[in-house]
């Protein structure tokens, strides 16, 4: 018999802005691959594209309701998780896989209890998935598990026990793959194979907690229920950074991003960006996307108004030590971003539920996906492929 739940899912980020509903055809999927297939210079189908055209090869795959998380395969096949319970009218929930052209692919059935937050997908075509569920396949996997490339359970990946804050349900949010094959998770947790890892741990290449990599002790048990790790970026050294809605690593302040030695301890070399609301304080602030730059200089994106006292919404670049890079510009979108996807020419582009970049300098409409350049300022060329679309999602 499976064990009584706590709660159901996780709960989503608090609503300042309203989550993409049932009813939308292309919703937080449609943005994501756009980010990918762009910045990641892949061609669209046909003639030739200005930046920004929708590609009309890939077929509307009617997901729903929402897509939190998706992988793009070698082989153009793109992996979907999220709160879903349909894909192309076949029932399907909360983990996909579909073929190049947007269609269902019917050879991917996998079976979750639950939300799927985040996906990795391994060289060797196994896929770790997290989120909030307990069984994969009726097979008892709190929160993390591999898949084979088929969509079945790889059993020699063990259950690594990511335990619950009560009374809110523990999630995965966030995978990083590690080049040795271990495997760093990140979201909102207490434990992870019966140990104190508050909210980010490592695992082996086998599911097993890696002990080498200590308890960061992220203040994510305090507080309101929205406290998680979202986004780790691995550097070449080791180091990784997190971001997320945090006010304390280590018992330091650090607010909403920091930066942690490769055993999990503080990297006090990274100084406190303070990234909080338009109060000052860490009530309500949260980084959704760290993207790490060739040069070290760290993009983040989310939720907040303030960069180091100085006013930044929602979009701002950190130096390599964590100070706010006065050379970089304030997009200013007018509602919370969250993915940023960072361009081979230094552009980037981030998605999310804005209307407007620029806000209060211009106030320059473009629904929910933009580009700027690497300096900050709006790539005027790109023309957003949801400028019909409203804001808010």
């Amino acid at each position: 018999m499976r064990p009584p739940r706590v709660s159901s899912r996780p709960t989503p980020e608090p609503p300042r802005v309203a989550r993409p509903g049932p009813g939308r055809r292309i919703g937080l999927l449609a943005l994501a691959s756009v980010v990918l297939a762009l910045a990641g210079g892949a061609g669209l189908a046909s003639g030739t594209p200005a930046p920004g055209d929708l590609d009309t090869s890939f077929l509307n795959p009617g997901v729903g309701p929402n897509v939190f998380a998706q992988a793009l395969q070698a082989d153009g096949k793109v992996l979907i998780g999220g709160s879903f319970t349909t894909v192309s009218g076949v029932g399907q929930s909360a983990l996909a896989r579909l073929n190049s052209d947007g269609t269902r692919d019917t050879g991917f059935n996998p079976s979750l209890d639950d939300w799927a937050l985040a996906i990795a997908q391994q060289p060797d075509g196994k896929v770790i998935v997290g989120g909030a569920f307990r069984f994969v396949g009726g097979v008892g996997r709190a929160r993390l598990a591999r898949l084979n490339a088929d969509g079945t359970l790889d059993t020699t990946f063990a259950d690594p026990l990511v335990g619950p804050f009560l009374p809110a349900d523990a999630a995965v949010w966030v995978i990083a793959l590690q080049p040795d094959g271990k495997v760093l998770i990140g979201g909102r947790f207490a434990s992870v194979g019966g140990q104190n890892r508050r909210g980010l741990a490592r695992l082996n290449a086998d599911g097993t907690l890696d002990t080498t990599f200590g308890d960061a002790g992220l203040d994510v048990a305090s507080g309101n229920n929205y406290k998680a790790v979202r986004s780790i970026a691995l550097q070449p050294d080791g180091k990784v950074l997190i971001g997320g809605t945090f006010a304390s690593v280590g018992g330091q302040a650090r607010a909403n991003v920091a930066r942690v030695n490769a055993d999990g301890t503080l990297d006090t070399t990274f100084a406190d960006p303070l990234i909080v609301d338009d109060t000052g304080g860490q009530v309500d602030p949260s980084v959704a996307s760290v993207v790490l730059q060739p040069d070290g200089k760290v993009l983040v994106a989310g939720r907040f108004l303030s960069v180091g006292g100085t006013p930044r919404r929602r979009v701002a670049r950190l130096n390599a030590d964590g100070t706010r890079d006065t050379g970089f510009g304030n997009p200013a979108p007018d509602n919370s971003v969250y993915s940023i996807a960072l361009q081979a020419d230094g552009k980037f582009m981030i998605a999310g539920v804005f209307g407007v970049v620029n806000f209060n300098a211009g106030n320059v409409t473009v629904p929910h996906v933009a580009r700027f350049n690497s300096d900050g300022s709006r790539d005027t060329a790109f023309v957003s492929p949801l400028a019909n679309d409203p804001p808010g999602l």
